[in-house]
């Protein structure tokens, strides 16, 4: 009885001995057990997986680089420019309207002590102009630089725009008026109504008196033959427009845009709506205004 005690004791020892090496019982596959161990290294995997999921991470900086397509809203202010010539393209003629701006680039009003030049080169532009020279003024103030009479202008077809009354002026001033009457005013009439201008009433140009007529007043730019009046146009067609008592919508359309198309060659544009003195004229002068001399004072 004891010697099968023995086996029993021997059984719960192998028993024993298998529960000591569960890790390495071979039910419970000790190569396996080693698998557990490559296991780990499956851990090192997943973080490649994580890896990868870095790499999606960085796919989606990507989309940041998406973000830098918001600069596409500068582009929408291009889109907004851009319906605004279709809007103008309507107004074609209304295109000379945008002429001033242009025309303020294109054309930079000289100051006559700047310009000795001025004759010769206006009269290779085919702009009539006469030297002149001034009698005696009531006020020794009244000197005009280079001094012409301006007689016409001749266009880019060949054709002219005189200047009936001749007025007498400072070249600059001629040089300024001729290339607005030219560029700009006979441009648009032919745009408005489809006939472009053939005659422009200045008045005399020079005149030496106070501002406004003004006792007192301080001496007007027409005293130094800086400044020109319009008031009255003729067209192609036989057309008269007087300034300020426009007949139609069109004629009230065309004193506005070229009133306002005289800023860009002049210092100082004036006319209706602006005082009393000029409710039947524009009047357009050269007199220096501000720090630089170069301010503009369109009312």
């Amino acid at each position: 009885m004891p010697a099968e005690r023995a086996p029993a004791a021997t059984a719960k020892t192998q028993e024993g001995a298998p529960t000591a090496t569960p890790t390495h019982d071979p039910f419970v596959a000790p190569g396996k057990a080693q698998t557990p161990v490559p296991p780990a290294s499956p851990p090192t995997p997943p973080a490649k997986p994580e890896e990868s999921a870095k790499t999606p991470a960085a796919s989606p900086p990507a989309p940041p680089a998406g973000p830098a397509v918001p600069p596409s809203p500068p582009p929408r202010p291009a889109d907004l420019a851009a319906p605004a010539p279709a809007p103008g393209a309507k107004p074609e003629a209304a295109a000379p309207t945008a002429a001033p701006s242009g025309a303020t680039l294109a054309f930079t009003p000289r100051s006559p002590e700047d310009d000795p030049q001025c004759p010769a080169r206006l009269m290779s532009q085919k702009v009539g102009i006469e030297p002149t020279t001034l009698g005696q003024q009531p006020d020794a103030r009244c000197t005009v630089v280079e001094p012409v009479h301006l007689s016409d202008v001749a266009m880019p077809d060949g054709s002219k725009v005189a200047f009936p009354e001749h007025p007498t002026i400072a070249c600059v001033t001629a040089d300024s008026f001729s290339s607005y009457v030219r560029d700009m005013l006979s441009p648009l009439a032919k745009g408005t109504f489809g006939a472009p201008v053939v005659a422009v009433w200045t008045g005399p140009g020079l005149e030496c008196r106070s501002r406004d007529h003004i006792f007192g007043a301080r001496l007007s730019a027409h005293g130094q033959g800086l400044a020109i009046d319009i008031a009255r146009l003729k067209l192609a067609d036989g057309r008269l427009i007087e300034v300020g008592t426009p007949n139609t919508p069109a004629e009230a359309a065309f004193e506005t845009a070229a009133r306002a198309g005289a800023c860009g060659y002049f210092h100082t544009v004036l006319g209706p709506g602006s005082d009393a003195y000029h409710r039947t004229h524009w009047h357009f002068d050269l007199e220096v205004r501000g720090a630089h001399g170069d301010s503009k004072y369109c009312k």
